[in-house]
């Protein structure tokens, strides 16, 4: 299954893109075996039918697209772009294959089509990393970290008076903000 516009003309691929893979699909005798979806508004289902993800990206930033199949616990083979590996442990999460190597991508594949229990293994481990460091809770923790450190005095003092102003810390992560700073109101 293909997810995404069949028209690639705004990214590096260009306007026949689909033509190309339909080109090389009947090349390797894959025809009517491919499906190209277009566009999918729902990836978690669409993911929780998948028992694999297949990211080649030449270039990513991070990508969501993986962390949205960690969090069905699908595995992940995904070339070395970007912030790829950010996410994914090379046989921990899943694999990493460099990029603009097919013939790698085609020998992950054919590996991981022969081993079920690799394929399990990862699955968890994938998921457990979204439950850690991707979850609300885990934003919200690391959020109220950052705000404690933005509202600590002696933080704010070290930085000068001109910095941090009219920010409070009340504790938890919460802070009170002012138009004024108590230095600025007692000038």
């Amino acid at each position: 299954m293909f997810a995404g516009e069949a028209d690639d003309s705004e990214y590096k691929q260009g306007a026949d893109y689909c033509e190309r893979l339909d080109d090389r699909i009947e090349e390797v005798n894959l025809t009517g075996r491919v499906t190209y979806l277009g566009w999918c508004d729902d990836v978690p289902a669409l993911l929780d039918q998948s028992d694999l993800f297949v990211l080649p990206s030449y270039d990513e930033g991070l990508p969501r697209s993986i962390i949205e199949a960690f969090s069905i616990g699908v595995l992940v083979v995904a070339t070395l772009a970007g912030g790829t590996t950010a996410l994914v442990t090379d046989g921990t999460e899943g694999l990493i294959v460099p990029i603009y190597s097919p013939d790698y991508l085609a020998e992950a594949l054919r590996w991981v089509g022969t081993g079920e229990a690799f394929r399990e293994g990862p699955g968890r481990a994938a998921r457990h990393t979204v439950e850690e460091d991707f979850s609300v809770e885990s934003y919200v923790s690391t959020f109220e970290r950052y705000i404690d450190r933005v509202g600590d005095a002696e933080w704010a003092t070290a930085r000068g008076p001109r910095k941090n102003r009219g920010l409070r810390s009340l504790g938890s992560g919460v802070l009170e903000v002012s138009k004024r700073s108590e230095r600025e109101k007692q000038m």
